[in-house]
């Protein structure tokens, strides 16, 4: 199977400067109205941009995170962001970078989005053509490597599906959630999971949010949680 939905459904590059907005996004009409007006939400959900919780002498501030999206006919969308809180560059606005597809191939997903880093500065049209590019592939099976070469200097940048049968682990770590909380709780939270209650998490970071939330999600593979949501 072969199409734009197949790999990837939105790409937006999303700006924070009072309230988020779109800078850039791929395929230039969504179409979805509503997926256009809630991916810029998931990216900068606060109202007001906070560096607590990170190293603020850093230079360069980043954070990645995923979210789950269950659209009008019940099935699920990933969304998978990598943003920058601080860069030393003048009149720097926070950004974020968001890819949203059908597949929770987050490890993959990394790779997209270290490649639409590197050829933001070259211009938009490189990030355009690479994801029309990226869009004229199939999704690749596991282990898998797939090619895509953007522009008359034909440079190849290649993306590598991992060959875990558990895929989703790739991406899971267990160790921010037991510094965060006692054992005691996280066995509230794996009951609370089991029986399919509705749980809230809060965290100075989206990434550490994030990341305990795939971890709680992770616990009682290999049943999901249906009402998950990062």
């Amino acid at each position: 199977m072969r199409g734009h939905a197949n790999f990837l459904d939105a790409f937006m590059v999303v700006v924070f400067e009072n309230a988020p907005s779109s800078k850039f996004s791929f395929p230039a009409d969504l179409g979805d109205i509503k997926l256009a007006q809630t991916i810029p939400k998931f990216c900068f959900p606060e109202d007001k941009i906070s560096l607590e919780g990170h190293d603020k002498t850093k230079e360069i501030i980043q954070e990645e995170f995923s979210f789950v999206l269950t659209v009008s006919d019940g099935s699920k969308r990933y969304g998978f962001c990598r943003r920058f809180l601080k860069k030393p560059e003048p009149s720097f606005l926070p950004v974020c970078f968001c890819l949203v597809s059908v597949w929770s191939s987050f490890s993959l997903f990394q790779q997209v989005l270290d490649h639409v880093e590197l050829l933001l500065p070259v211009g938009k049209e490189a990030v355009q053509g690479y994801l029309n590019s990226l869009i004229s592939q199939p999704f690749p099976m596991k282990g898998v490597t797939v090619t895509i070469n953007v522009g008359d200097s034909g440079t190849p940048y290649r993306l590598t599906r991992s060959y875990n049968d558990f895929e989703y682990l790739d991406y899971v770590s267990f160790e921010p959630l037991f510094r965060s909380l006692p054992v005691k709780s996280i066995l509230c939270l794996f009951a609370s999971l089991l029986e399919e209650r509705r749980v809230i998490g809060i965290a100075t970071t989206l990434n550490k949010l994030s990341t305990c939330m795939n971890a709680m999600a992770a616990l009682i593979y290999p049943f999901s949680w249906q009402v998950r949501m990062d």
